[in-house]
């Protein structure tokens, strides 16, 4: 019973720790937005509103090519685990990797870049 208590504390304080985090991040991010739709309603150059701040490059977080990463190795393990359970011949292990594989040649081809066809001039 202690056991049982225990786990159901610590998952409430989980959720309430990224619920804060997730609050916080919230507010902050409207209190900008706030600020920023201020300083242009008085006409004010919002270009210049980090005030010196060096801003890092841009940089986009590959979300696509992970996604088809995880989902491929995901649908390889439950391929190879539920062929062992069943038939006790194949090994989990090269079902992940084999499409784990395939998801990374996917994902390359996926988000590739396209090329522009007409160039100017």
């Amino acid at each position: 019973m202690e056991i049982v208590i225990s786990k159901i504390v610590t998952g409430i304080l989980v959720i309430a720790f990224l619920m804060a985090v997730l609050l916080v991040w919230f507010f902050i991010h409207k209190a900008k937005s706030r600020e920023r739709l201020l300083l242009i309603e008085k006409g004010m150059d919002v270009t210049k509103l980090n005030n010196g701040v060096r801003q890092f490059p841009k940089f986009q977080f590959p979300w696509l090519k992970i996604g088809i990463l995880v989902f491929c190795s995901a649908l390889g393990l439950i391929i190879g685990v539920s062929l062992f359970w069943y038939t006790e011949m194949f090994n989990p292990g090269l079902f992940f990797f084999a499409f784990a594989g395939i998801g990374m040649i996917l994902a390359h081809y996926i988000d590739k870049p396209k090329k522009q066809d007409n160039k100017d001039g």
